[in-house]
């Protein structure tokens, strides 16, 4: 349930996009954020390898010293098959930001949420975006269904 009816800013998806919009956003001082989710974080998710430039992007972010207390498995390079028969491989050996790493995507999409909830930004899980509308003041009207599929309402001046 949402604290209240009204948000500055409402962000679509809690995901690793969506939480660090809200992290990027919380340096400009823009705390009125709602982030909206539609799942709880439970589920398990497909791991993932990060490149090692994200350590820069976690650094502007203010969470890299978090991020590797979470002990994810370090990612020297990967080798793939994308849409034709031949081996592509992308070496980190020599990058000069280190290595990348293998994610635990469900440890990690908790981690950055909480990052987001530490910084005093509400994210709102178990909701689902169900529609817009945009309001003569330039706001807009969002409505969204929790797990009781009772449709709520809100409002925002930006989506």
């Amino acid at each position: 349930m949402n604290s209240k009816n009204h948000y500055k800013i409402v962000i679509l998806g809690g995901g690793p996009g969506g939480t660090a919009c809200a992290l990027a956003l919380e340096q400009y001082q823009q705390k009125d954020i709602l982030v909206l989710e539609a799942g709880n974080y439970s589920k398990f998710e497909i791991g993932e390898n990060i490149p090692p430039h994200t350590r820069q992007i976690f650094n502007q972010l203010n969470i890299y010293q978090d991020f590797k207390r979470e002990k994810h498995n370090p990612c020297y390079g990967s080798c793939s098959y994308w849409g034709d028969s031949k081996r592509g491989y992308n070496d980190t050996i020599l990058s000069p930001h280190g290595h990348g790493w293998h994610l635990d995507r469900q440890k990690f999409n908790v981690f950055l949420a909480n990052k987001v909830k530490e910084k005093g930004i509400e994210v709102m899980t178990n909701s689902t975006f169900k529609q817009v509308q945009s309001l003569a003041n330039g706001g807009h009207e969002l409505y969204y269904k929790t797990k009781t599929k009772k449709l709520n309402r809100i409002t925002t001046d930006f989506v």
